[in-house]
């Protein structure tokens, strides 16, 4: 479980998140679609999710519904350099469950400790450049009580992240090193202390754009309709075994 959590590719984990989008983004909501490789509905759910932002383009509120049934809900409250995070029921906060976040004055989260039923459950903190770029990102997993390096950042001569060191809860290492090509596309290397690798490509159009992730084992994910700010509105995982995901953003803007 660890490993193939590790093996993510950190690009789509960092950078093409779905709740993630550029410009002056006041909603965006998500709407995720299964099917499987004839075409036919393999699940009629769709699990939808709702992300509004505040005008200085942070994250104020995020539900999820599975097929139009509530699931959860989290509100955030911004402070000085104070954020707090609230979970809700259906109907009204749920007391006890909470982040508090500490923020820089770029914005950047330096610490968050999270509180299950009003008890200390996790936290974690990181370090920046004078770039405002991760480097070093510690932290304290649920039942211990001191910070551990988690994870490590490096960058080439172009400020472009260039090695990712993945140090796991159980011992071991996963690195990940990334190659450029003059086109923008790129190529993830993981690889971990036991020999096993696996590889990630990404390939970008003529302007740039992100336009598809191909795994090692043929599964790909695919971006098209980009609107004008350069943010997807469609993606299609595509998993030769098991079918087709299919996720439909729609992005509304403060303009």
């Amino acid at each position: 479980m660890l490993l193939s959590l590790c093996f993510a590719a950190i690009y789509a984990a960092d950078e093409t998140v779905i709740n993630y989008a550029k410009g002056p983004v006041k909603q965006i909501i998500i709407a995720n679609r299964y099917i499987n490789c004839n075409n036919v509905l393999h699940n009629t759910k769709v699990r939808r999710q709702i992300y509004m932002y505040d005008s200085k383009g942070r994250l104020k509120d995020e539900v999820i519904y599975n097929d139009n049934k509530f699931q959860h809900r989290y509100v955030y409250q911004y402070s000085d350099s104070i954020c707090m995070k609230y979970e809700y029921g259906p109907k009204r906060i749920i007391k006890g469950n909470y982040c508090r976040m500490r923020m820089d004055s770029a914005g950047n989260r330096i610490t968050s400790e999270t509180y299950i039923n009003g008890k200390f459950f996790s936290a974690d903190s990181t370090v920046y450049d004078e770039y405002g770029r991760k480097i070093e990102h510690y932290e304290i997993p649920s039942q211990q009580n001191t910070f551990a390096l988690r994870f490590t950042f490096e960058y080439d001569s172009l400020g472009r992240l260039s090695k990712k060191r993945d140090f796991l809860y159980g011992g071991g290492m996963v690195i990940c090193s990334v190659e450029y090509l003059p086109d923008g596309s790129f190529t993830e290397y993981h690889s971990d202390v036991v020999g096993q690798k696996r590889t990630f490509h990404y390939f970008v159009n003529e302007k740039g754009l992100l336009v598809e992730v191909q795994w090692e084992n043929s599964e790909r994910t695919v971006y098209s309709d980009f609107d004008k700010y350069g943010n997807w509105l469609k993606s299609e995982r595509i998993r030769p075994e098991d079918g087709t995901i299919v996720v439909d953003r729609v992005i509304e803007y403060y303009e």
